[in-house]
Parts: structure tokens; C-alpha cells; sequence
């Protein structure tokens, strides 16, 4: 039996008029011409009916309202223009997409593609790109085995699906699971581990003490390259380039070790301070130095050298080229090796 906890994660959410407890959300989502287009409702816990006629779905396209007689229960409710009045339609780049109550409170906000927003006092969107044509965007099962939330730090909870699930359970999405080691395999316990890919971005802490010390579990990953990477204070850092098919579970325990045999990593300061801002990046050298920053697709492709010489000491800003949005990887290296590799999302 797992030690590990099981959490419920949902950013925007309402309850539903049956049962104060249920929670109501958008569980897919299929933007495409005329009427292959729909939403698919679901609720959880899933043992209440639920009549969601009179329900509103707001989009940057029209306003339309769900039939009554719609019930959210133990199946998922596919919702598109043969069960709405009004206009139903969704998108197919980009769009914003509302779901309130028939009390007109907000349940779900979602936004996918290339949408300006503000931020509405408690609420937030749950954020996707553009899925590709014919393919879903289908929200992460919500429990799953974890020491802490798994949406901690995410910007997306949501993977594309090549072949959509309308009225039953999401699938098709991927995994990367395995044990955080270190010298002597010892099991280690509380390392954070991501997985970042144009597909998706997890995070996770390696599971506390127990019959599980030292497990991961990142899920909910669509298909492509990832990089899998953890740090370890007194180890350093571990990075690795893994491949994740569509629904494969791929197994890959990360070992760490000394540097160099019986050395640990030297606890001096670091050589740079680096951040990730809106159109850059900036760096603060606390000595001259050469560097080499290099803009890389999650395949491993260098896709732009941003910066290759002597710096000085100080504080320096670089923008980022113009390139598609998607997920892409800062690399920041000297003589030495790499220094740092930060995740970056270009909106």
C-alpha cells in the first residue's frame, strides 16, 4: 500500500445545487468546425445527479445555455449545440471559455491559445495552448498518488489527447515514475522532480519516510521529449532527457552521486543569479566571466544562441527571439559544463 497521500486539485471550481460537497468542472474540451466541437462535464464526487439546465457557457464566440433536463452524475455529460440554445462555439486558435450556474456564479474558467486576460480578484483561468487539429485538451485525473499538490507550481493541468474521450473517462496521457537515489542507494525522500516538455510540465516531491521513501510519480504527460530533473543540495543537480509516447509509462529511477568519489558538492556561492521575466531574461555575474545562453526545444535542438562571450560583472538583460509559443528550455553554460536550465514559457 502506498504511503503517499491522495489529493483532489482543481483551480476553479463550484458546487453544485444537490450537494454542497459536489464539485462540477470542465473535463475536456474539443474546439473544431461546426458541430464536432463540444465540452465534456463531469463532477466529483460523482454519486449525486445533478440537473445542469439552465447552466450558461460564455466564450469569445456567444453565449449559450444548457437544456434542462442535462444531468452531471456518475457518466460525463458531452455538452455542444444539439443540447444548447443560443450560439455554442469554441475557438479553434484560441479562446476564453466561462462556465457559470443557473444562479450565475462562475464554476469553471479556462483559456487556451494566444488570449490577453486579467486577473479577476480570487479566480484564475486554468491556462492551455492550442490543441492540434482533431486532437482534445483533457484535464489531468484529478487524485493521484503524491507527498504534496501536484499542481503547486504548474502553469497548465491539462494534456492533448489524439484521440478524444467524449462521455467517458480522460486517458491516453503519460507517466514518468521510479525511486530518487543516492551513493549507496540510499532512498531520498522530499527532492523535488520535474518533467518540462512542449506537452506538458510537471513537478513532484519524491515520497517522505515509509514503504514508498524516496518514490516519484509525475502524470498526466502528452507525448514528446522531456527534460526529467531534480536537485540535491549536497549532490547537485540531475538531468536527463526522456521520451514519453502517448500513454506509455516509462520507467527512470534518478541516481545521484559525489562528484568526484567521497566529494560532495562545494557550498560556495553561486557564479549567477539568473530570472525568467516576461521578454528575457536576466543574469547578475558576481565575477567576469564567459558564457554561452542557448534557447532549446524540449527534443534537444538548440534553436538560438542568445549569448556566446566574456561577460562582465553586473547585471545583464537579454531578450528572447521571436519564436512560436510553446515550452522551451534556457541553457546557460560556461568552460565547465552547464550552469543552470530553467523552463520557459512563450505565451
Amino acid at each position: 500500500m502506498r504511503s503517499c497521500l491522495f489529493v483532489v486539485v482543481l483551480s476553479i471550481c463550484g458546487a453544485l445545487s444537490a450537494n454542497p460537497y459536489v464539485i462540477t468542472f470542465v473535463n475536456e474540451i474539443k474546439p473544431g468546425p461546426g458541430s464536432s466541437e463540444w465540452i465534456e462535464l463531469h463532477a466529483e464526487p460523482d454519486i449525486y445527479l445533478g440537473d445542469v439546465g439552465g447552466w450558461t457557457i460564455v466564450t469569445h464566440e456567444g453565449t449559450a445555455v444548457i437544456d434542462q433536463g442535462n444531468i452531471v452524475d456518475t457518466f460525463y455529460l458531452v455538452v455542444g449545440t444539439w443540447n444548447t440554445s443560443g450560439v455554442f462555439s469554441l475557438g479553434d486558435d484560441a479562446d476564453t471559455l466561462k462556465l457559470y450556474n443557473d444562479d450565475g456564479s462562475l464554476v469553471d474558467w479556462i483559456i487556451w491559445g494566444n488570449v490577453d486576460w486579467n486577473n479577476w480578484g480570487f479566480y484564475s483561468p486554468t491556462k492551455f495552448t492550442t490543441p492540434p487539429t482533431g486532437a482534445s485538451a483533457s484535464r489531468l485525473n484529478i487524485m493521484g498518488p503524491s507527498c504534496m499538490p501536484m499542481w503547486e507550481d504548474q502553469y497548465i493541468s491539462w494534456y492533448f489527447d489524439l484521440t478524444p474521450t467524449p462521455g467517458t473517462p480522460n486517458d491516453d496521457y503519460g507517466n514518468i515514475f521510479g525511486i530518487v537515489l543516492g551513493p549507496g542507494n540510499a532512498c531520498l525522500e522530499n527532492i523535488r522532480v520535474t518533467a518540462s516538455g512542449e506537452m506538458g510540465h510537471q513537478s513532484c516531491l519524491s515520497c517522505g519516510e515509509g514503504m514508498n521513501s524516496g518514490d516519484y510519480w509525475l502524470f498526466g504527460l502528452g507525448e514528446g521529449m522531456y527534460l526529467l530533473s531534480a536537485y540535491h543540495p549536497e549532490y547537485g543537480a540531475y538531468q536527463e532527457s526522456v521520451y514519453v509516447q502517448a500513454g506509455e509509462t516509462v520507467h527512470r529511477n534518478i541516481v545521484f552521486g559525489y562528484n568526484r568519489v567521497g566529494e560532495r558538492v562545494s557550498r560556495r556561492k553561486p557564479p549567477l543569479e539568473l530570472k525568467i521575466v516576461r521578454d528575457g531574461v536576466v543574469l547578475n555575474l558576481h565575477k567576469d566571466r564567459p558564457l554561452e545562453i542557448e534557447l532549446i526545444e524540449p527534443t534537444g535542438r538548440v534553436l538560438s544562441e542568445i549569448h556566446r562571450g566574456i561577460l562582465s560583472r553586473g547585471v545583464h538583460f537579454f531578450a528572447f527571439p521571436k519564436i512560436r509559443k510553446g515550452v522551451y528550455l534556457l541553457r546557460v553554460s560556461d568552460e565547465g559544463g552547464t550552469i543552470r536550465t530553467e523552463k520557459i514559457l512563450i505565451p
